[in-house]
């Protein structure tokens, strides 16, 4: 991938290493090494080492160490090897797995102090909050402009998702946050955000079923419209077709006499 220490050289290589460990039943991921392209050769640019990596997704690096002085690139370095390793290890639930959606979903949070971590994380979930409205009424706004543009279409993937993200919010708080005085705050925060999304949901379906009601009132409408005209056009043009045959009959007999 691209990554570099020169910010001249945007496409310099980076390469990632993933040095795995045969654990009792399974291979376990210890350590990743980091080289990048010097012309025909690889530097060694970093190191981390992986204290632990829990069954329900949280990450814990014992060391991260870079042979460069680049706060900005580093942050950078760290991001990436834990999507990556997130990605070896996580199943995709609320969304379908793919690389933009997944990069985008919690950026990581840097600190030596693992309740200041537990924070910064709530934190960032936290801040979804807003996001996912806006985004949820964006593309009500969209589907109210539009009257040929199904409401549960336009906002399904983004609520999904949303919901997903808040219940993973829960889920970490259940299970790693029973120790912080903010535990019940959090909870309270997401569990409302989570029933403000089910709101969300049932206004689009009522709005889907509305405007189902309508196209349907005006195809009958319109089949309705057809008819009459196809009825007043056989009235019409029937008696025309009578005196033109009550005309033309007499010569097909021989003549007028």
């Amino acid at each position: 991938m691209q990554l570099s220490d020169d910010e001249r050289d945007k496409n310099e290589l980076s390469i990632f290493i993933y040095l795995l460990r045969d654990s009792q039943d399974h291979k376990e991921l210890k350590e990743i090494l980091v080289f990048q392209e010097n012309g025909t050769l690889l530097n060694f640019v970093g190191h981390a080492g992986i204290d632990s990596i829990d069954r329900r997704g949280l990450i814990k690096f014992h060391s991260i160490r870079f042979c460069f002085n680049n706060e900005k690139l580093e942050a950078a370095f760290i991001n990436q090897i834990f999507v990556n390793v997130k990605e070896m290890y996580h199943k995709h639930t609320h969304h379908d797995g793919d690389g933009a959606v997944a990069d985008r979903l919690l950026p990581v949070c840097i600190t030596r102090c693992d309740t200041l971590g537990k924070l910064g994380i709530l934190k960032q979930f936290q801040k979804k909050i807003i996001f996912y409205n806006t985004e949820i009424k964006d593309y009500f706004m969209y589907a109210r402009q539009s009257h040929f543009y199904d409401p549960r279409a336009a906002t399904h993937a983004v609520m999904r998702q949303g919901k997903g993200e808040f219940i993973y919010a829960l889920n970490f708080i259940k299970f790693y946050c029973g120790h912080l005085p903010e535990k019940e705050l959090y909870e309270t925060v997401f569990t409302n955000e989570i029933s403000s999304i089910n709101t969300y949901s049932r206004e689009a379906e009522s709005e889907y079923s509305l405007w189902l009601t309508n196209r349907i009132s005006l195809l009958t409408w319109g089949l309705l419209f057809l008819t009459v005209i196809l009825i007043l056009t056989t009235v019409i043009c029937a008696p025309l077709d009578n005196s033109i045959l009550t005309k033309t009959l007499p010569f097909l007999n021989g003549g007028v006499k």
